[in-house]
């Protein structure tokens, strides 16, 4: 049952009616038996205390927290900014937004809006300064960690892109330079680097391979004739290229995959904490 603690209650002089938002998937109303009908009775209980006399609007979405298409919880963002409601009921941070960033761009809304929030799982409403509090630390947290994942990702992107342009001097061997100074891969030029791999893990000379390397007519960068150490040194450059490419690539799908599954517990999280701490 909702608990009416230092939280005040709306002003008489506000009749808007107020909304009352519920969501649930299959897997989690299996999970915790909060059915929408169960979330409907505890937050109609707590408009009771909080907002008597007001006309309740349901707003119900039938699909998972992490689903873009929640067409009640857009159509109820639509009328809070319309300024048709004067508070917004809630069994849960999670119940109302997928991910931290979304949380918080909600409560842009509520305080653009001025209107009165109520999360049941919290005990909470921003009708006091220490509910508001509560929430304005969730939102920060989550900005918080939205800006950290912001810089390393572009951090990795900066650094992936680095290696894909020419840097001073001669362009790499096994890569050409379009007009944006990108590197583009020369097929016959890593074919070679290629085939030198191979051979050196056949047991090959770096001499032997610029000897064939000269047979081929495929010069090296910047010079027209193979000798055993230009050979080395270009082909164990395109490797190091192409490893830390590989590398760049492979922590850049590192960040974006571990930000979309902080998105998708970090909110729950959080909630648990503030309320643990309250």
């Amino acid at each position: 049952m909702a608990k009416k603690p230092d939280n005040g209650t709306l002003k008489d002089s506000d009749t808007r009616p107020v909304a009352i938002y519920t969501r649930v998937s299959t897997r989690v109303q299996f999970r915790d038996g909060l059915s929408v009908e169960a979330q409907k009775s505890i937050l109609s209980r707590a408009v009771d205390l909080f907002a008597p006399g007001r006309k309740a609007v349901e707003f119900v979405d039938q699909s998972s927290g992490r689903s873009a298409k929640r067409p009640e919880y857009s159509a109820m963002i639509r009328d809070m900014k319309g300024g048709r409601f004067s508070m917004v009921f809630a069994f849960s941070t999670d119940r109302l937004s997928r991910n931290t960033g979304d949380f918080g761009r909600f409560l842009q809304v509520v305080e653009s809006k001025s209107i009165a929030l109520y999360i049941h799982n919290l005990g909470v409403t921003n009708l006091s300064p220490v509910g508001k509090l509560l929430l304005t630390m969730l939102s920060a947290v989550g900005e918080f960690e939205s800006d950290m994942i912001s810089q390393r990702t572009k951090a990795s992107i900066e650094h992936l892109a680095g290696l894909r342009k020419k840097g001073p001097g001669h362009r790499p061997f096994g890569w050409q330079v379009d007009e944006k100074n990108n590197l583009i891969e020369d097929p016959n030029e890593q074919r070679l680097i290629m085939l030198a791999n191979q051979f050196r893990a056949e047991g090959w000379s770096w001499r032997k391979i610029a000897q064939y390397a000269n047979n081929l007519d495929i010069p090296p960068a910047g010079s027209e004739k193979w000798d055993e150490f230009k050979i080395r040194q270009s082909v164990n450059s395109a490797n190091g290229r192409h490893r830390a490419i590989a590398d760049a690539s492979q922590n850049q799908l590192k960040i974006e995959t571990d930000s979309s599954r902080r998105d998708a517990t970090g909110l729950q999280s959080q909630s648990a904490s503030i309320s643990d701490a309250g």
